[in-house]
This record gives C-alpha cells, sequence and structure tokens, in this order.
C-alpha cells in the first residue's frame, strides 16, 4: 500500500483499544489533513512494528517516527495580537482596523460590542477590573486584563 487517509478522528473517542500497525512506513498513514489529526492519547494507542517508537503526524497529518521529525517539519506561524497592550487600564489600541469588536468577562457574558468600520481602538475604561475576552470581525479571540 502506498497511502491510507482517515479522517480527523481527535473528537473519536478510541475508548482503550490499540492500533497496530506492521510494516509501518513514515508518510504513508495520514489522518485528517494538518498535525491535529489525533490527540496525544490516541497516537500513544498507536502501536507500530510490535514497538518500533513513539510516532506523530507531521504538518500535512501523516503517521511518522517521533525520532525523525524535526523543527523543519512542523508547521510554525508568529501570531501577533491585534489589540496592545494586553494589561489595560484605558484603551486597547488596535494593530490593524477591525469592523466588529466584542467583549466578553471570563463568565462568557457579553459586556461590549461595537460594530464600526475601521476601529482602531476600544475604551475599557468604564469596565471593571478583571479578565476578559476580545472577539474581533467573529473571529479571532484574544485576552486581555483590565486594571
Amino acid at each position: 500500500m502506498t497511502n491510507v487517509s482517515f479522517v480527523n478522528n481527535k473528537d473519536y473517542n478510541w475508548a482503550t483499544g490499540e492500533v497496530n500497525v506492521t510494516g509501518y512506513k513514515d508518510g504513508v498513514i495520514r489522518f485528517g489533513t494538518d498535525s491535529t489529526g489525533l490527540t496525544a492519547g490516541q497516537l500513544n494507542q498507536i502501536e507500530v512494528d510490535g514497538g518500533g517508537g513513539a510516532v506523530l503526524l507531521d504538518a500535512s497529518g501523516y503517521l511518522v517516527s517521533a525520532s525523525t521529525i524535526s523543527i523543519d517539519d512542523t508547521d510554525t506561524k508568529v501570531v501577533t495580537r491585534i489589540s496592545v497592550p494586553s494589561i489595560v487600564s484605558d484603551k486597547l489600541l488596535l494593530r490593524t482596523p477591525q469592523n466588529s469588536v466584542k467583549i466578553m468577562g471570563i463568565n462568557g457574558v457579553t459586556v461590549y460590542v461595537k460594530n464600526t468600520k475601521n476601529q482602531e481602538e476600544v475604551d475599557v475604561t468604564s469596565l471593571p477590573s478583571g479578565v476578559y475576552f476580545i472577539l474581533f470581525n467573529d473571529k479571532t479571540t484574544e485576552k486581555f486584563v483590565k486594571k
């Protein structure tokens, strides 16, 4: 067999079973399309060639021997915050203009909503001190602390 692919399995419960792979070769078996296709627990349930060592998923979802993966094989992506600073007393500055901003308390209750094009700052002076989550354009969430 040259290739076998499975859907992303991270949301499936494998219980206490084990997957035994004989004739194992790196890059033949695939779970999903990236390195999140299996949980760490599921990876620990995979046995290759009678104890051939630990396996991981590479950046494309292929099963590879843990001893063969290098830093060049992993998906590294620098994430830059949209809002600064992360600890604030008055205004959060937005590095890129946003059209929708929603702030929720640690309990999930929405405490601020503003849908205005090209927002470049958010005034949080009226919020009590605490930990908050800010959602930008219904896509990106960041955490900040109000002093």
